[in-house]
């Protein structure tokens, strides 16, 4: 009895050490704690960008109505925006070291990628027509 029971025991310890193996590995992959605090972040902000506008305080408070605070609420939650694209694209969705990607930053130079300074614009692939006029 004592031998099963502790068998059972190792198979259980095994599972939940693979499963929470795979879950960090899967984590650690796909960023998903990287990306949740980003889009906390950016929904607490506006959400306090928000309470600022309606409740006209902050840089609103120079405003009498919310109607001629509106074109400074609009741009900068729009400012918001562009500033958190910036920091998603550089830190939250930036590869690792030692991967490649054909991102314009990490690509090179226009000639690099297309086979060197002599290749510009011109096709990777040439292939010929034949003539039917013969």
């Amino acid at each position: 009895m004592q031998l099963i029971s502790s068998s059972y025991v190792s198979w259980i310890a095994f599972g939940l050490g693979l499963t929470v193996a795979i879950c960090a590995a899967t984590q650690e992959f796909f960023k998903f704690g990287d990306r949740w605090r980003h889009y906390r972040r950016i929904g607490e902000t506006l959400k306090s960008e928000g309470w600022q506008y309606f409740q006209r305080s902050g840089p609103y408070r120079r405003f009498q109505t919310h109607l001629e605070g509106y074109p400074t609420f609009a741009a900068r939650v729009e400012a918001l925006f562009q500033g958190e694209v910036q920091i998603y694209l550089t830190e939250v969705a930036a590869e690792r070291p030692g991967q490649e990607s054909e991102t314009p930053s990490s690509a090179g130079h226009p000639a690099e990628r297309n086979g060197g300074p002599t290749r510009i614009g011109t096709p990777t692939m040439v292939t010929e027509v034949p003539r039917t006029d013969r």
